[in-house]
């Protein structure tokens, strides 16, 4: 077909304001007739038109009634109206006086077109005779005005005056009203083998009969697919073909209309309509009511899962409404499994669902077959492929894999379908559709592909056959959860994901964003959809295989970043393959984790340093690749820091015996063996010495313990504990023998206690206690040095008058100075060393004054027991000065 717009503007200016006025869409101006001039005329006779309608595209049914002649003209159209006239000759070839003459709207304007005319009785003719306008190179169906209808002139005359281009003799006049196509639905039925279905009257009859039916199946059934439709009639005719379905077919390859099961809902990057080959099917046309019929005998099909017959007729089609939706559609689903052939069930599918890009493991029972075939996919799924295997262990299960990454691609020698644990795939056929994508997934988010295992399978006919079992592989939307960041001894050995669950479950490997220098940093992503494509990458371990895919899969991006690079001053990521030997990669699909365990020791990061894993799903395609949005990137990270390696001790209490505990906190991943030496001071005095190796291990929280022989020393002994093993200046020096203090309270209010004296043997602090030693904190000193200590003040709270409170001595396990919940000085029978007191009231000048009531005068009296009080501790010295001044000067 042709007929661009440039065409159309052309016979705009040719007609111009008799069709504009007309209120028609453009149609072909009059050109000058190559007719010879003569008249033709017919006997005298009665010739009589009726009006006909016709919708836009259908073949209009024109009656011509002649009352005493054989022959008459007809024209259709007018040119200074419509821009064009078609002149055309009936004869009355069986005499019965009327000749319909059957006009294709769809390419009456076409003169290169033989398909224009015919009449309904074979006896009776049509002959072109001539035309007004250009029609010769004008190929779009009579159009139709703004209110979806026009009427265009119908003339019929008993002659035809070719130098007047005029009808002569008995004239009639009347009207071909050509209004709007329209499309209504689509519906599916089935019926029996047995009837034929090659006519409307014989669609017609089957329904009659009860006949077709609308299906749950159309297994081993004939399919009706009947399309309400106007407006197809003319074009079919018009399609180049032998038969209506290789005219139908025609159609649908130019474009006029859309037809075919339509794929399923999902995203492969393929034509979403199956090609429906005309000798598959009869097309029956039945205009009369609009109505299309597709037969599809069960051996012509090759559909199979959920099929959708969809009919559209496409924006830009000649046939096209103007001013309504672009394409109109309609559909019905159908379940048709004409390809799985009756079986006794034995095989069986377990279904499996995978992250699109990850690889899905499909258990299949195969009883004491050696050998099956697997049916993955369909056409109508856009992916489909017949696998053969064999179970190589006889153990009557195969276990396949399928890495949906790049099963759909041509080269299946990439193992992107595989076998384990002995089993082996003998061949993988491309049965339909390939492309270097991953397989797609439905709009929702998943989709279920087909999984069918047969005894038997016959490329010859494409069919299976034996005892077969079904399931279904589901592929679902990818997902990008996050990264953590853990840490590992330096030197633990972690290459596998046993290793790593051993790892975490033994706390060796714990999350930390500070890694001391020399240690494992340990990247964890947590996401979907990348195994498939990691494993699919080129190289000999996964390190290379992971640098590869940050190379070549576009859409997914992993590295490792520098923040201290500024991206305009160079590449601020690591060079994953030429740091391999600092690197491995650990892949686990099955909880959705890839960990990436970095040697910070080899790369040689030190103190301060930063660095930031990062994983990146690039915004793109979401069909072509494994992107989840179209616009937006998808980032996760998480930056560590080195921190220098560090080993402190507690301020331990220890005795001249064997299994003495000496501990510390470390900054050492967790899982860190420290060997420790403990050895003896050596003076002039000294009765004994001794040294010994200990060990200890980092534990979870950063504590450490160890227990060394220390039955060598005697009480008083100084000692030396130091880290051997890793090499670190950590260093500790202590004095076998316990721990002592002594604390002397002096008075205390609700607001302020003072101690008189305290003393510890290594320093630490006075802690306030309500109702015992053990009780709720009230208050606390800060740091006090080794040693005694005098007129301590410490601020209290939450404490009355007449309550008894406890100063208790508590040591600085950690070494810091701060008061942050550390362990009490202990007396020989495991109390804490404390002194109790009881809060008194404030004695103020105010409190003396009250004692003068009701004048609230101060008085002699008053004076003299604040004296009193002084002498017995209950008050100080500047109060009394006060008490005295207030009295003497007011």
């Amino acid at each position: 077909m042709s007929g661009g717009s440039g065409r159309r503007w052309a016979l705009i200016a040719l007609v111009a304001c008799a069709v504009i006025g007309a209120g028609v869409a453009a149609t072909p101006a009059a050109a000058d007739s190559t007719a010879e001039a003569t008249t033709i005329e017919s006997n005298e006779t009665v010739v009589a038109l009726s009006a006909v309608t016709v919708d836009r595209g259908d073949v209009a049914s024109i009656l011509v009634e002649l009352d005493g002649t054989d022959t008459g003209y007809v024209t259709i159209g007018s040119e200074d109206v419509e821009g064009f006239r078609a002149i055309v000759k009936v004869e009355d070839g069986n005499s019965d006086g009327d000749v319909t003459i059957e006009a294709n709207t769809y390419s009456l304007l076409n003169t290169s077109n033989d398909d224009r005319y015919w009449t309904a009785d074979d006896a009776d003719s049509v002959t072109f005779v001539d035309h007004d306008g250009v029609m010769t190179t004008y190929d779009e169906p009579l159009r139709v005005g703004s209110n979806d209808a026009w009427s265009y002139a119908l003339r019929a005359g008993s002659g035809w005056n070719s130098t007047g281009a005029e009808l002569t003799g008995d004239t009639d006049r009347s009207v071909m009203r050509v209004q709007e196509r329209h499309t209504g639905g689509v519906s599916i039925w089935t019926a029996s083998t047995t009837e034929p279905l090659d006519s409307p009257s014989a669609i017609q009859d089957a329904r009659a009969d009860g006949t077709p039916e609308q299906p749950q199946s159309i297994e081993n059934q004939t399919a009706v697919v009947e399309i309400e439709a106007s407006g197809l009639e003319g074009a079919i005719r018009a399609a180049e073909g032998e038969t209506t379905a290789d005219r139908f077919a025609s159609l649908v390859d130019d474009g006029v209309v859309e037809f075919g099961p339509k794929r399923a809902d999902v995203t492969n990057p393929v034509d979403d309509r199956i090609d429906l080959e005309s000798d598959g099917a009869r097309v029956v046309t039945d205009p009369d009511v609009g109505r299309l019929y597709v037969v599809l005998d069960p051996d012509a099909r090759s559909l199979s899962g959920d099929s959708v017959f969809e009919f559209a007729v496409p924006e830009g089609s000649p046939i096209a409404t103007t001013g309504r939706t672009a394409v109109e559609t309609s559909s019905f689903s159908v379940t048709d499994r004409s390809r799985l052939a009756p079986g006794s069930g034995s095989l069986a599918v377990d279904n499996a669902t995978v992250a699109r890009g990850d690889i899905a493991t499909i258990s299949l029972e195969v009883g004491d077959n050696d050998r099956v075939s697997v049916r993955l996919g369909s056409e109508y799924e856009g992916w489909e492929r017949v696998v053969r295997v064999e179970d190589g262990d006889g153990d009557g299960q195969i276990d396949l894999r399928v890495n949906t990454f790049t099963a759909a691609t041509d080269s299946p020698d990439r193992g992107a379908i595989q076998a384990t644990d002995g089993d082996d795939v003998l061949e993988v056929q491309d049965q339909s559709n390939t492309f270097a994508s991953p397989l797609g997934i439905g709009s929702n988010g998943g989709y279920a592909y087909t999984v069918a295992v047969h005894e038997e399978y016959d490329e010859t006919t494409d069919s299976f056959s034996g005892a077969y079992g079904t399931g279904r592989m589901i592929v679902e939307q990818r997902t990008t959860t996050g990264v953590d960041i853990w840490t590992a001894p330096d030197g633990d050995e972690i290459a596998t994901s046993r290793d790593i669950t051993d790892a975490i479950a033994t706390d060796r490997l714990t999350k930390s964003q500070f890694i001391a220098e020399g240690d494992y940093a340990v990247a964890e992503l947590r996401a979907t959809g990348i195994f498939g494509a990691l494993e699919a990458q080129p190289g000999s371990s996964n390190v290379e295989k992971l640098a590869s895919l940050d190379e070549n899969v576009s859409s997914l991006n992993v590295s490792i970043v520098n923040p201290a690079v500024l991206p305009e001053y160079g590449d601020n990521t690591l060079d994953l393959a030429a740091n391999a030997d600092a690197l491995t990669v650990i892949p686990n699909q099955a909880d959705g984790r890839l960990f990436v365990v970095i040697d910070t020791a080899v790369l040689g990061l030190e103190d301060g340093d930063q660095r930031v894993p990062t994983f990146t799903v690039n915004a793109g395609d979401t069909t072509e690749t494994l992107a989840t949005s179209e616009t937006d990137d998808v980032t996760s990270e998480e930056a560590f820091e080195i921190d220098a390696p560090e080993v402190d001790f507690d301020h331990n209490e220890v005795s001249p015996a064997a299994g003495q505990t000496i501990s510390g906190v470390s900054n050492l991943a967790p899982g860190t063996e420290l060997t420790l030496v403990v050895e003896s001071e050596l003076t002039p005095d000294s009765e004994s010495a001794f040294i010994e190796q200990f060990t200890a291990t980092v534990q979870a929280d950063g504590t450490w313990s160890g227990q060394a022989d220390l039955s060598e020393g005697y009480d008083g002994q100084g000692y030396s504990v130091w880290v051997l093993d890793p090499d670190l200046a950590a260093s500790y020096d202590g004095e076998i023998g316990r721990l002592t203090a002594s604390i002397s309270a002096a008075e205390t209010t609700a607001d302020r206690i003072t101690i008189e004296s305290v003393e510890l043997s290594e320093g630490g602090f006075v802690v306030v206690k309500s109702g015992s030693a053990t009780g709720s904190f009230a208050g606390v000193s800060g740091y006090l040095e080794p040693g005694l200590s005098y007129d301590v003040e410490i601020p209290v709270s939450g404490v009355s008058e007449g309550e008894t409170v406890y100063a208790v001595a508590h040591t600085d396990d950690n070494g810091n100075e701060q008061y942050d919940g550390d362990g009490a000085y202990t007396n020989a029978d495991g109390s804490r060393v404390s002194d109790s007191m009881t809060v008194s009231s404030v004695r103020d000048v105010d409190y003396y004054r009250s004692l003068a009531t009701p004048t609230d005068e101060l008085s002699p009296s008053a004076v003299m027991t604040a004296k009193g009080d002084y002498l017995a501790d209950e008050t100080d010295l500047a109060t009394v000065v006060a008490v005295m001044q207030a009295y003497f000067f007011g």
